[in-house]
């Protein structure tokens, strides 16, 4: 963490570099973890930010390599356009951050789980952050690398430039996700198989209103795997998507709006994360208090 800040500080032009070592050690670990200690949450990698995630981190390793002089037609291609660009300011400022937000993302260091969810979600705003306002430093820095607009010249993206990728890539991964749902996923989920959960799954026992909202019903084998609640609730998913990236267009224009809401994400991270310590904390004192109350009486 301390890293993190040192580079926003420092080195912002150069933060993206550690976002690629950061994202290979974090999806190491969360692999690690979903495979060897919860293998029943193996499936939730399947989802769109875990997706998304190991995406960016190809991208950024493509990247890495033309620093270091590998100069392929298609890697030049792939890492200069503009396009991708804009996809990742979409899925940050959007589907990512909200995530944050609504899955309560907490700064605990010591849980390897909640903070891979809390570093997904939470950096990549802070990353396409430092791309686009210091894009004059990492252009002079990486001449060639990345295809930034450039800040000195007037902006004319219009709502579509920055919506359409983001949302095809998004669309793409969507239409995927519903097909392997019906083929395979609709037929797991705790507690009725014993071996793997999924997203979906877990939300319906989780979320009540949002399990009528679908007409999930799992009173029978049959009825728990039904296709069209599946569909309703990846519908839904579309819509929410659509919404939270065209959010993210209101961040282009300005640094400081930019800037408040990278600082609402990072602030309501930090404040999870105190309250779960804080919780804990007093949790444990609480039942040693109880247990030296008890003794003594």
């Amino acid at each position: 963490m301390s890293a993190t800040w040192y580079m926003l500080g420092i080195a912002p032009e150069c933060y993206w570099i550690l976002m690629t070592v950061k994202c290979y050690v974090f999806l190491i670990l969360m692999w690690r973890h979903r495979i060897f200690k919860k293998p029943t949450h193996l499936l939730f990698m399947a989802e769109f930010c875990w997706i998304a995630c190991h995406c960016y981190m190809i991208y950024l390793t493509c990247a890495l390599l033309r620093v270091f002089g590998v100069q392929w037609e298609w890697l030049v291609a792939f890492t200069h356009k503009r396009e991708i660009f804009y996809l990742l300011w979409g899925i940050a400022n959007g589907p990512f951050a909200f995530a944050s937000l609504a899955f309560r993302n907490a700064l605990v260091l010591h849980d390897i789980p909640n903070l891979g969810s809390a570093f997904i979600h939470l950096t990549p705003s802070s990353l396409v952050w430092t791309l686009r306002w210091w894009q004059p430093a990492v252009d002079k820095r990486f001449p060639g690398v990345f295809d930034i607009p450039d800040l000195s010249k007037p902006k004319t993206e219009s709502f579509l430039d920055l919506f359409l990728p983001a949302y095809i890539f998004y669309a793409i991964w969507g239409v995927l996700y519903l097909i392997w749902m019906i083929a395979y996923g609709r037929h797991h989920g705790l507690p009725q198989t014993e071996k793997y959960d999924t997203v979906f799954h877990e939300t319906m026992r989780s979320q009540k209103w949002l399990k009528k909202i679908v007409g999930y019903d799992d009173s029978t084998e049959e009825k728990r795997k039904r296709i069209l609640p599946i569909i309703i609730y990846q519908i839904l998913q579309f819509v929410i998507i659509a919404l939270s990236i065209s959010f993210g267009y209101l961040m282009w224009w300005n640094f400081w709006v930019h800037t408040a809401w990278c600082a609402i994400l990072f602030t309501s991270c930090t404040f999870y994360g105190a309250m779960r310590y804080f919780n804990m904390m007093t949790k444990y004192y609480l039942k040693s208090i109880n247990q030296v109350t008890k003794e003594k009486a």
